[in-house]
């Protein structure tokens, strides 16, 4: 029985991390001033996105018990799993995330705007904004409308999930995906920085190659060992990436659980040495100071099960 729940513990937490900023916010969404997916985008992207409760569907999963052969519970010395979500420390670690991904409920709050809207937004430095441009121009390329774009980025629809291009990809195709590219990159160099997820994406999503992108030697590559090879896919790359340009993304529960599901390895980090310098230099030639970010001030998964009232 122990083990059973630390595993719904686990599970609850994970997806009350990504799942419950949304839920907190989706009735009061922020003001506007004026996939090609792989599947690690899916396993961060989908729960940030996902609108159900997930505590009540960790609860279901959970026997009702007598509060009386639990007198840890009656004591409130611990937090219930159904006020979970509402944790005040864990409401600036949604926030502090929402910031920096491409999914969530600032970018949600975007849907309906029209492209020029969206430019003019981007303009002014608003990373959602060219973020949802990039999406623009994916569901461009997927031959979709373009309001499907908020859509796309919030894992909305099976038809939105993944998407095949034929090879070779048709000149239009290739644009727009170029297009997209720049635009999420460009989210990224202005802070929204989980956008580089969606660059590594787009670019393994145009055939791009290590090979290919100038990383390494065929002769070298091909004698990688097969993990090696799966750390240089552009999407793994550019995951990573986030996290060399701003390390202190590691901290706190979400930070530790995201690059966790990221391969690494030493050919890769020579990789990431370079892609970062070139970050950094970007940022600079654009006007904007190097990338700051704060530490979590969230417990670790760990501290959290230990906070948890048992069943």
């Amino acid at each position: 029985m122990i083990s059973a729940w630390k595993f719904v513990v686990s599970i609850a937490l994970i997806c009350a991390v990504f799942a419950s900023y949304l839920l907190l916010t989706r009735s009061d969404p922020p003001v506007h001033n004026q996939r090609i997916e792989s599947p690690y985008q899916s396993g961060v992207q989908e729960a940030i996105a996902d609108a159900k409760n997930p505590i009540a569907q960790m609860n279901s999963s959970v026997r009702p018990s007598d509060p009386t052969l639990h007198p840890r519970n009656e004591i409130a010395d611990c937090i219930r799993l159904t006020d979970f979500e509402s944790n005040p420390v864990l409401s600036a670690e949604y926030a502090r995330f929402d910031s920096l991904v491409t999914s969530g409920p600032t970018i949600e709050s975007y849907r309906g705007l029209s492209s020029a809207a969206l430019a003019g937004l981007a303009g002014q430095g608003d990373s959602a904004a060219m973020a949802v441009l990039g999406a623009i121009s994916v569901v461009r390329a997927m031959k979709l409308p373009e309001d499907k774009a908020v859509g796309y980025l919030l894992l909305e629809g099976p038809e939105l999930q993944a998407f095949d291009f034929a090879d070779p990809l048709e000149p239009e195709v290739a644009e727009h995906l170029e297009e997209a590219r720049a635009w999420f990159y460009k989210a990224a160099i202005h802070g929204r920085l989980l956008a580089l997820q969606n660059v590594g994406e787009i670019v393994a999503s145009m055939g791009a190659s290590p090979i290919d992108l100038g990383w390494i030697q065929q002769e070298d590559y091909d004698s990688l060992e097969t993990f090696e090879k799966h750390a240089l896919d552009p999407a793994n790359v550019y995951a990573a990436l986030a996290f060399e340009v701003a390390p202190e993304l590691r901290s706190g529960p979400m930070g530790a659980m995201i690059s966790g599901q990221t391969p690494g390895g030493g050919r890769q980090q020579m990789v990431l040495n370079e892609l970062a310098w070139r970050f950094d230099q970007e940022r600079e030639a654009t006007g904007l100071p190097p990338v700051e970010i704060s530490e979590s001030t969230a417990p670790s998964m760990e501290e959290f099960e230990s906070m948890l009232c048992e069943p």
